[in-house]
């Protein structure tokens, strides 16, 4: 695991729960650096930065994409008029933004 961690290629972490286990492991390594008084390596510390923002990139994508899932579900449940209505409201400020006028009756 460590020499995975020294040559950590954030592109080739098949999961999240292996970016998360070893960001453990680097935290781990961090701590026992600092209990003996020792600088810790320039690679640790750039493969624990990296290794943060993969796990939050991939959280925040995984997060997006449940958030999408929901917003179709929510989406279904709608009835007809309330499609319409919301399909209306999104027509006229598209009509407001572009400076048109909305026509009467439609």
């Amino acid at each position: 695991m460590l020499e995975k961690l020294r040559e950590l290629n954030v592109d080739r972490l098949l999961s999240l729960d292996e970016a998360v286990n070893l960001s453990a492991f680097a935290r781990a390594l961090e701590a026992e650096y600092e209990t003996l008084g020792l600088d810790q390596p320039e690679w640790l510390e750039r493969s624990i930065l990296n290794l943060r923002e993969e796990i939050v990139k991939r959280t925040k994508a995984k997060d997006l994409a449940d958030m999408k899932a929901l917003e179709a579900e929510l989406e279904s449940y709608k009835t007809t008029n309330e499609k319409r209505n919301d399909a209306q409201r999104r027509l006229a400020n598209l009509q407001k933004r572009l400076g048109l006028t909305a026509k009467a009756g439609k």
